[in-house]
């Protein structure tokens, strides 16, 4: 499962989720010319999405049933949730998602600490973040509806 496309170091880095007896995040390395040239791991979970972050690449999806964000040096886990974006910054990190149910938005520092959660709506989660904005969906008397909320 692809999570992200980059250019690290002049090359394409393609990042995905790999299953081999358990799920991990590989990182493929490969020439302008399309040729693979190095495969290693990430991370040990689901990535749903990628960022590049100061060079380095950030993870965000799920490790078991629980909203993960993984970062080279730091990794970060909040119960029953998932991650479905991520939004550098140049202060940190901001995470969309879905965490018991709720819609959630969190930002790290750059070391990978939680500054702040917060939950803009109920029975739904965050698809896409923005500068200053929440994009997702939630249900609502039995449709799913778009959301949009300053966050």
């Amino acid at each position: 499962m692809i999570s992200g496309l980059f250019e690290l170091n002049g090359k394409p880095v393609l990042v995905g989720s790999v299953k081999e007896e358990k799920w991990k995040v590989k990182a493929f390395e490969f020439t302008e010319n399309g040729e693979l040239i190095r495969e290693s791991e990430l991370g040990k979970g689901i990535a749903l999405t990628a960022a590049e972050m100061g060079g380095k690449i950030i993870l965000g999806g799920y490790k078991g049933s629980d909203l993960w964000v993984w970062g080279r040096d730091w990794e970060v886990t909040l119960p029953n949730g998932s991650a479905t974006s991520l939004l550098p910054t140049k202060d940190g990190l901001l995470i969309g998602g879905e965490v018991e149910g709720k819609a959630a938005v969190i930002k790290l520092d750059l070391k990978g600490e939680i500054l702040w959660k917060r939950e803009p709506w109920e029975r739904g989660w965050v698809e896409v973040l923005g500068k200053g904005v929440a994009l997702g969906v939630k249900e609502e008397e039995g449709k799913t509806v778009i959301v949009v909320e300053r966050v």
